[in-house]
């Protein structure tokens, strides 16, 4: 059982968190990036994976995020499968862009303390903030109000939701 995280306010809202929250979201791409964290990482990110993707006049796919207090999983709706997920513990960062509001980072870690990889999932969505506030509230309840998750790769807090 999880502890009443930042924001959440009643069992109900708890229960909806560990159930999982559902936000349509087109899918743009991902790169790798340096850090585990960092909003103009991630606004440079988001903006190069657009520009590839308007370059190579690829499709955007439309997939369903499931943010829960277990992790990120990304369902592609023309298949209804899942495309990659993520444990909570393994998503590092979450960043709406200011300029953009419809575009959100979510920034993820491979599991190896040797060497990690660390990955920005680019996404677009009229219910962008949803996504970053459900990253956001998930991480709140799982780990503690007000948590700082001792990051090996960073000390900075995992979710940013830039306004």
């Amino acid at each position: 059982m999880y502890a009443m995280g930042e924001g959440v306010t009643t069992e109900e809202e708890l229960r909806m968190y560990e159930q999982g929250i559902r936000v349509p979201a087109n899918y743009v791409g991902s790169m790798e990036v340096p850090k585990s964290s960092g909003d103009q990482m991630v606004v440079v990110a988001v903006n190069r994976v657009r520009a590839q993707l308007k370059a190579t006049k690829d499709r955007k796919v439309a997939t369903e995020v499931i943010v829960s207090t277990e992790g990120v999983q990304i369902i592609d709706e023309s298949t209804g499968l899942p495309r990659d997920s993520f444990p909570l513990r393994l998503v590092t960062y979450a960043c709406r862009l200011p300029e953009d509001k419809k575009y959100v980072g979510l920034v993820t870690s491979t599991d190896t303390m040797d060497r990690p990889i660390f990955t920005c999932h680019v996404f677009k969505s009229d219910k962008a903030k949803s996504i970053a506030e459900a990253v956001g509230h998930c991480y709140s309840i799982t780990y503690g109000r007000g948590a700082r998750r001792e990051d090996p790769y960073t000390m900075a807090s995992p979710i940013r939701n830039a306004e």
